[in-house]
C-alpha cells in the first residue's frame, strides 16, 4: 500500500500538504523555522539509541522499546499506524520494514529528525518503503488530521516533555477510529533508582517537565477518558497501552 497516495485522505486540509525534500512532507507553514530537535538530532541519535545509555540511565533497553512497538505495529493492520513524534525511527525502523502490510505515518516537528528517519529506512531497505510516509507536523496542532482516522497511535518518550499530558492523550485518542486500536505511549517516571536524581536534574535544566510518578501518568490517562490501561515499568520507563472508554 502506497502511504503517500492515501495520506491526503486522513488530512483535514489536504491542500496544506507540501514537499520539503525527497520523501519528506509537511503540513506546517514554511515560515515555521528551525525546531528544537533540528539542532539535537545527530547527538540524540548517537546517544539515546544505545543500550548502555538506556540501561544505565533509565533501566530499560532498546529491545524493550522494540518489543512494545511491535504490539502497536501488529494491531489493526488494515489501518494507519501513527508514530507521533517518531523522530528518526530509532527503535522502530526494522519493525516497519518487516511489516509492510499497513501504512505507517511517522510524524515529527523536526525535519532533521525526519531526514535521519529517511536515511535509516533507505539504508536498510535500499529505497524509501512505499508503506511509510514521513510528515512534519506539530503535536500541538493535531487538528490537521480528520478525527477518528487512525487505527493505532504510538508515541514513544513524549509525555515527559509535555506539561499538559492529559490534553495530549485526549488529542491523540481523538484520532483513533472507533473500535480500531489503541494508544501506545511511553514516559519516564520516578522510581526507586538513582536516576530519579537525573530526572530532577533534567527538569531543572528545562529538558523535561516535572517528573511524574506512574500513578500520576495513570491519572492523566483517566482524565483523558482512557480507563482501560495496561501498563508496566522497566526501571524509570513506563510502557502503557490504552483503549478508549
Amino acid at each position: 500500500m502506497k502511504a503517500l497516495a492515501i495520506l491526503p485522505s486522513i488530512l483535514a486540509e489536504p491542500r496544506r500538504l507540501r514537499t520539503v525534500c525527497p520523501d519528506i512532507y509537511s503540513v506546517m507553514a514554511p515560515q515555521a523555522g528551525t525546531q528544537m530537535y533540528d539542532r539535537r538530532a545527530a547527538i540524540y541519535d548517537r546517544v539515546v539509541g544505545t543500550r548502555a545509555y538506556n540501561r544505565i540511565a533509565w533501566g530499560t533497553t532498546p529491545e524493550d522499546f522494540a518489543a512494545f512497538a511491535r504490539q502497536a505495529v501488529l494491531e489493526a493492520e488494515d489501518n494507519w499506524l501513527l508514530d507521533a513524534a517518531g523522530g528518526s525511527v530509532l527503535f522502530t525502523a526494522d519493525l516497519y520494514l518487516e511489516h509492510r502490510s499497513r501504512p505507517v505515518l511517522v510524524l515529527d516537528q523536526s525535519i532533521s529528525m525526519l531526514r535521519l528517519a529517511r536515511q535509516r529506512l533507505v539504508g536498510r531497505s535500499g529505497g524509501m518503503p512505499e508503506h511509510v510516509a514521513l510528515l512534519q507536523a506539530d503535536l500541538r496542532d493535531l487538528n490537521v488530521f480528520l478525527p477518528a482516522s487512525i487505527g493505532t497511535v504510538m508515541s514513544l518518550n513524549v509525555l515527559h516533555h509535555m506539561e499538559a499530558a492529559s490534553a495530549l492523550i485526549a488529542d491523540l485518542g481523538a484520532l483513533l477510529a472507533p473500535g480500531a486500536g489503541s494508544l501506545f505511549l511511553t514516559s519516564l517516571v520516578t522510581s526507586s533508582r538513582w536516576s530519579d536524581l537525573y530526572l530532577k536534574a533534567l527538569y531543572r535544566a528545562g529538558v523535561l517537565v516535572r517528573p511524574r510518578s506512574g500513578q500520576e501518568v495513570a491519572a492523566s490517562f483517566a482524565a483523558a477518558g482512557f480507563h482501560r490501561v495496561t501498563a508496566y515499568s522497566r526501571g524509570n520507563m513506563l510502557y502503557a497501552r490504552a483503549k478508549p472508554g
